[in-house]
């Protein structure tokens, strides 16, 4: 999708607010075929459009007649895979290229794409959000922000319980509105251990004593439990980098433990 594209439709879906009045026998199928016409007549006259700074009071009124239809998806019961698409693309933009205005006009379409039925485009925008408020070099890091869309979008979605994951890393570094709290990390590794029967990350917590006392022998136990249902696949901690915007955090993290022991035996 082409950046400027984005940037007017989420401009015009953010700024304009409409209720349509629209017949009680408005034809859905012609309300979807209008859209996708919409939208294709801006994506084979995007050459054109792109070198324009503004776009013409034509195209404004074509994309305010994109929301008047994306709007009465109530009434046509059902929902138009379009708008999550644009909605999580132009989230990205924002949370990438524009942090300053991310929260007034990218985050209100990252939120409705991230709490839509749409499983994909949902998945998509959670993680822009929290790569937003995780991310080094960020103005607008925030943790407690993070914490807050990690949680909802946990009890939105019923599949949604292993997103807490992402919780934990905040929670052992700490920062940016969070205190640094391992025993609650160990805590939610644990309950997500005893809810999935996934081991692999509570084996490590154990093996390294992070917010719990160090066990090797259950370390090992949960380590062969999770290789004998999964004999191919390695265990180690998720890779957080692309999130926090901080090579290796994971290993810095391990490291972190390592030098605390260290100087508790020196």
């Amino acid at each position: 999708m082409h950046y400027f594209l984005k940037t007017f439709v989420l401009i015009f879906l953010s700024t304009f607010i409409f209720s349509p009045a629209f017949a009680s026998d408005t034809d859905c199928v012609a309300l979807d075929d209008e859209l996708g016409a919409i939208v294709k007549d801006f994506e084979e006259r995007m050459p054109e459009i792109e070198n324009k700074e503004t776009l013409s009071e034509a195209d404004q009124k074509k994309f305010r007649r994109y929301e008047e239809i994306v709007n009465y998806v109530g009434g046509c019961g059902k929902e138009f895979p379009d708008f999550y698409d644009h909605a999580q693309r132009i989230c990205m933009m924002y949370s990438m290229n524009k942090p300053d205005e991310f929260e007034k006009y990218g985050l209100p379409l990252c939120e409705e794409a991230m709490f839509s039925k749409d499983k994909f485009h949902s998945g998509l925008s959670f993680e822009n959000v929290i790569r937003f408020y995780l991310k080094a070099g960020n103005p607008h890091r925030n943790f407690q922000k993070a914490i807050y869309y990690i949680d909802k979008f946990s009890e939105d979605h019923e599949d949604g319980g292993g997103v807490q994951l992402y919780k934990t890393f905040i929670l052992r570094r700490g920062g940016f509105g969070v205190e640094k709290d391992e025993k609650a990390a160990f805590k939610i590794v644990k309950e997500l251990a005893e809810k999935s029967g996934g081991t692999c990350q509570l084996s490590l917590y154990y093996r390294y004593g992070i917010g719990t006392e160090k066990d090797l022998k259950k370390a090992d136990e949960l380590l062969a439990k999770y290789h004998e249902a999964k004999p191919d696949a390695q265990c180690d901690f998720m890779d957080m980098g692309f999130f926090f915007g901080e090579k290796d955090i994971s290993k810095e993290l391990v490291q972190e433990i390592a030098d605390d022991t260290q100087k508790s035996i020196d």
